[in-house]
C-alpha cells in the first residue's frame, strides 16, 4: 500500500507541474532557435513554446523559423521541474514523520 501511495502522489504531483509550467508562461528552458541561414541562438523559453511551437515571443519570426531544440541546461531544468520536484514531494509525504524532542527531557534543567 506504502509504493501505491507513493506512485499515486507523484503521478498527481507530475501532472500538476506539468500543467503549471505548461499554461503558465515561465520562460525558463533555454531553447536553441534555428532560422534560415543557419542561425542560431538561445533564449529562455515557456514549456508551451518547446513542446508545441505556440505562444512564440515576438522576436522570433515565423517564416524564418526552421526549428526548436532544448539546449542541455533546458532539458535538465526540465527534468528537474517536471521529474524531481514530483519525486521530493511524492517521498516527502510519505515519510514517516520521527518524534521531536519535547523540552522536559533537556538534560541542562537537572
Amino acid at each position: 500500500m506504502g509504493k501505491l501511495k507513493v506512485f499515486g502522489i507523484f503521478l498527481l504531483t507530475t501532472v500538476l507541474c506539468f500543467a503549471l509550467f505548461y499554461f503558465y508562461p515561465a520562460e525558463i528552458f533555454e531553447t536553441e532557435i534555428t532560422e534560415k541561414g543557419d542561425i542560431f541562438y538561445t533564449r529562455d523559453l515557456s514549456l508551451r513554446t518547446v513542446l508545441f511551437g505556440q505562444s512564440l515571443p515576438d522576436y522570433i519570426d515565423i517564416a524564418n523559423l526552421t526549428g526548436l531544440r532544448l539546449t542541455w541546461k533546458g532539458i535538465i531544468v526540465m527534468i528537474v521541474c517536471i521529474v524531481g520536484l514530483p519525486a521530493m514531494i511524492a517521498y516527502r509525504t510519505t515519510v514517516n514523520r520521527s518524534p521531536r524532542a519535547s523540552s522536559n527531557d533537556d538534560p541542562s534543567e537537572s
